[in-house]
């Protein structure tokens, strides 16, 4: 029984597609596409971009807003002074009789005096503005 003879031309050009010049490899094995001299970019590469606009996204929402709320309220703190009005976290209001360090002294009735942590103390009321609903108060 005779096998069949295959000639190595005619699979060279079954392979390539019949394109004369294919790029091949050092064992003669035909290599796809055209050569590709540059290095891949790597995911850091690819994901770089993305991030540093997801970091400026959230410094401008979430962090830069926040360190002016505390600047300001840091700020409100040490301009505390006798007869302030102020609102304590805890929901309790009063007038400041005594600053000392860490430490207000706040009227809240005649003869009630607290001492609280000056931390506590969440705003100091504006009696000097007239309100903002328009609203005269007689």
């Amino acid at each position: 029984m005779n096998a069949p003879t295959i000639n190595i031309a005619d699979l060279h050009d079954a392979a390539t597609g019949g394109q004369e010049g294919a790029p091949t490899t050092s064992t003669g094995v035909v290599t796809e596409g055209p050569p590709n001299d540059t290095p891949s970019p790597s995911l850091f590469d690819n994901m770089l971009f993305p991030m540093v606009a997801c970091f400026l996204v959230f410094w401008f929402i979430v962090i830069r807003p926040e360190k002016r709320q505390r600047k300001a309220r840091e700020e409100m703190l040490s301009r505390l002074s006798k007869g302030d009005e102020i609102i304590t976290s805890g929901g309790i209001h009063g007038k400041v009789s005594q600053v000392k360090d860490e430490v207000v002294t706040v009227q809240v009735a005649e003869g009630v005096r607290m001492r609280i942590a000056i931390a506590a103390v969440q705003t100091k009321v504006n009696t000097d503005e007239p309100s903002k609903d328009g609203d005269d108060q007689d």
